[in-house]
């Protein structure tokens, strides 16, 4: 016998089953050296602007250099220009100041249709 609302409950589960492996499937899209070395452009404007107009001269104490140098280092391992652009956000976050922060360059989006 079937009971009412049976047949919703298996398509929905279908989809909820199928759903992660479509997002499993969707593999960021690997960072172009060009895209890569845009990336490390940043970090380094942004480092530059942040020695020259930070108000706190000391930069909270910490060695600049070094924090720049390994953030570069994990734009270098960045497996997506998502995560690149994230490791130049965190590199600001080191400050911990809430006016100092990073927003990325707007990308196009596009929308596929079947």
């Amino acid at each position: 016998m079937n009971h009412p609302g049976t047949g919703l409950r298996v398509v929905i589960l279908a989809l909820f089953v199928g759903w992660p492996a479509q997002l499993m499937a969707q593999q960021p899209k690997p960072m172009s050296k060009l895209e890569h070395d845009e990336v490390v452009q940043m970090l380094h404007s942004i480092s530059d602007d942040v020695k020259k107009h930070y108000y706190d001269k000391t930069l909270r104490n910490i060695n600049w250099n070094d924090n720049v140098k390994s953030f570069e280092a994990r734009i270098d391992n960045a497996p997506s220009l998502n995560r690149g652009l994230s490791e130049v956000a965190a590199a600001l976050d080191v400050l911990d100041d809430s006016h100092t922060f990073f927003l990325p360059p707007a990308r196009p989006t596009s929308i596929a249709t079947t």
